[in-house]
């Protein structure tokens, strides 16, 4: 296939094996969360691993998706296998990671659970049973499934060729008595799997190997050559992130006094009449963004070429265009559209449409590409169109209402006298040799973006639901010692008891209530994985805090091995800290303020998260920026009866509710936002706080 510079679709990378001519399977590593699993659907994959376990509920042994119950995702296996078969029935593959295949109550189940699933949707010919306990894989391989013994690869490492060969023919002993002809194993101890069990067999079948690589995604560049060292495979497991970046090359935005940006750059616009220099902006409260007022007077422009990013991006035939507006009525709010090219157009009537011309004709005319747009003042349109070279379709608000399937070679605008092609935000251009325009817009605009990729329905949705950050965790306090979360009271927990209500006082500088923490209380607000909080966390987010500190170490977390909070250093500089995949992507000592925090001063401190990047933000001044990717990891439940997020304080995994790295200081406000707030609405925020007292 080349070298991959972009993101394709890599589900049919397979490598011949030389053995006996099969192919090699690639497959997307753990697709535990049901979101991921879609994505990878939605991305082209085919193949998939997933992690099970054992969980008791309700008094009954259940299998559970998940590598062990920390982790749970909460859903049964049954109820995933259902979620496949329904989003992709035509499944090429699925690798069963079998975690609590250790006893004979677990090998009966697991076998019920499987042949029930068999008898429902005839999956047998397309699944692997794996599992390191080799005694009860018998009996699935005596019943014709695919089975394969995990050995402990690792034994492996720094051991002579004799003393390899000593351990992997113990393994094939074992794999001969238990009838098991499969063996998993990590890509670090390839060639010696490789080189000692070429030509082995169980029971005269030809030993078959599986393995992982997650130094290899499906955005790897060159990844069919890096495939092709896994000649003696069967399958091969590789990263697959729900979090795979569409690239953004057009994305526009507003400012005040009129400005417009692209990709952070200020954009030039056009008057229709001379001293018409500027367009009106102002600040919407509900998006947390400016908008620009489109009257028929003005449009902006971004000038491109036919073999620049955004020709290439329309002449390959997959791009997504995102479009977020009020109308009041007609003209092209976001095209670019003389005699070819493509773009939104609203109708007299109200309508609005999308039109691409290919083979210089209009196969997608906007009359049977279209939604009904309700006119009306103050009510926003979240529009997207993809087209994936094949396909066109078209959503509002996250829901898919029109597709439609087009073939040929894309037109470009005409551009017989223009110096350059345009595309138009508010209007279109006309092909003139002095920039003029045509069709204006008329309504309000908050942005318009372009991607060189097919964003998916899931990628979409996610979008339009981060479009207006919803705030899910509002801590604010009251007198008495009160905490209220969302306008509701919170519990707190003293360190020793009798101490049951911490010190609040008012603060008259922010005409607002606040806690006063000494390290012998905090509050606590109980989450789950699953509900509005964990899906926040995992996904993209914002947390504010408006603290002033003393000393201590965690004033707003959740991070028992693994979570997400703020903690204090010695130095008393705030840091914040993520884990991902179980280890800290994002380590608060290379993620902090920098700023010496002192007494009696308050700082307003914001961490955001979009799903690719985290910003932190203090006094509404971006002071860090990091990128990062990967699985969330929850903090640890082995004791604990539900996760908690602390504020003046942690909390510890255990039976009763304990607390661990307290805080020390005054805290004014907590919040999580679900969404990724963007610096005009932080710089909002920081400027509607009262002035701090000096």
């Amino acid at each position: 296939m080349g070298s991959i510079d972009k993101f394709i679709n890599l589900n049919l990378i397979r490598t011949k094996m030389k053995a006996k001519e099969q192919m090699m399977i690639v497959a997307a590593h753990r697709c535990n969360e049901i979101s991921k699993l879609s994505a990878a659907i939605d991305y082209g994959i085919e193949n998939f691993e997933v992690d099970i376990h054992v969980q008791v509920i309700d008094g009954v042994p259940t299998l559970m998706i998940g590598h062990e119950i920390a982790t749970a995702t909460g859903q049964t296996f049954e109820d995933y296998i259902g979620d496949l078969m329904s989003m992709y029935p035509e499944f090429k593959f699925l690798w069963l990671d079998m975690k609590d295949l250790k006893s004979i109550d677990n090998e009966a189940l697991i076998k019920e659970v499987l042949n029930k699933l068999d008898d429902k949707y005839s999956i047998k010919h397309r699944v692997l049973v794996e599992s390191q306990y080799i005694q009860y894989l018998t009996s699935f391989a005596n019943e014709g499934w695919t089975v394969s013994f995990y050995c402990s690869w690792s034994s492996l490492q720094g051991k002579t060729p004799e003393q390899q060969k000593v351990i992997c023919d113990e393994w094939l002993q074992s794999m001969q008595k238990y009838n098991v002809d499969g063996i998993s194993f990590d890509a670090t101890v390839y060639e010696v799997i490789r080189d000692n069990f070429a030509g082995k067999t169980v029971n005269d079948r030809i030993v078959k190997q599986y393995s992982w690589d997650l130094s290899l995604s499906y955005t790897t560049p060159d990844l069919d050559e890096k495939l092709q060292k896994y000649t003696s495979l069967s399958v091969l497991l590789i990263v697959f992130s729900a979090k795979i970046t569409k690239k953004i090359i057009t994305d526009v935005e507003f400012a005040e006094n009129g400005v417009a940006t692209n990709m952070g750059e200020p954009i030039d616009s056009l008057p229709v009449q001379p001293g018409v220099n500027k367009i009106e902006t102002q600040y919407n409260s509900t998006y947390n963004k400016y908008e620009a007022k489109f009257d028929g007077t003005n449009f902006f422009y971004i000038p491109y070429q036919k073999d620049d990013i955004i020709g290439n991006a329309l002449s390959s035939g997959k791009f997504s265009m995102e479009l977020l507006f009020t109308p009041d009525e007609g003209g092209n709010p976001f095209a670019s559209m003389e005699y070819g090219g493509l773009g939104y157009e609203l109708t007299k009537a109200g309508d609005l449409e999308f039109w691409y011309n290919a083979d210089n004709k209009y196969v997608l005319p906007g009359d049977s590409f279209k939604t009904k747009v309700q006119l009306g003042e103050n009510i926003y349109y979240h529009v997207f169109v993809t087209y994936n070279g094949t396909v066109f379709k078209l959503y509002v608000d996250g829901t898919k209402i029109k597709e439609e399937a087009v073939s040929g070679q894309f037109t470009f605008p005409q551009q017989n006298q223009s110096p350059q092609l345009l595309f138009g935000i508010g209007a279109d251009y006309i092909d003139k040799s002095t920039l003029s325009f045509q069709n204006p817009f008329t309504g309000r605009i908050i942005h318009a973006k372009l991607y060189d990729e097919v964003l998916n329905e899931l990628e979409i949705k996610r979008i339009t639901e981060s479009a207006i950050p919803q705030l899910i965790t509002d801590v604010e306090f009251a007198e008495n010692g009160v905490a209220t979360n969302m306008g509701k009271p919170i519990d707190s927990l003293p360190v020793q008891s009798g101490v049951n209500k911490i010190e609040t006082q008012y603060n008259s500088s922010y005409n607002k209530y606040e806690a006063k923490f000494d390290g012998t209380n905090f509050f606590y607000i109980p989450y789950s994985k699953d509900d509005v909080i964990g899906d926040a966390i995992q996904n993209d987010f914002s947390m504010e805090l408006l603290f002033t500190p003393d000393g201590g170490i965690n004033p707003f977390a959740s991070m028992e091995y693994g979570g997400l909070g703020y903690e204090l250093t010695k130095a008393e500089d705030l840091e914040f800290w993520y884990n991902m995949d179980g280890q800290y992507v994002l380590p608060g000592e290379d993620f902090k303020t920098g700023i010496q925090l002192g007494k009696n001063i308050y700082y307003h401190v914001i961490v955001t998260y979009d799903g690719i990047t985290f910003k932190m933000y203090i006094d509404g001044i971006k002071v860090k920026e990091e990128s990062a990717s990967g699985q969330f990891t929850f903090p640890r439940q082995n004791e604990s009866p539900q996760l908690l997020l602390g504020i003046g304080a942690d909390y510890v995994d255990r039976p009763i509710i304990t607390l661990q790295s307290p805080f020390i200081g005054k805290i004014v406000h907590a919040k999580i936002y679900r969404g990724a707030l963007s610096e005009w609405a932080i710089k909002n925020l920081t400027e509607n706080i009262s002035k701090r007292n000096e």
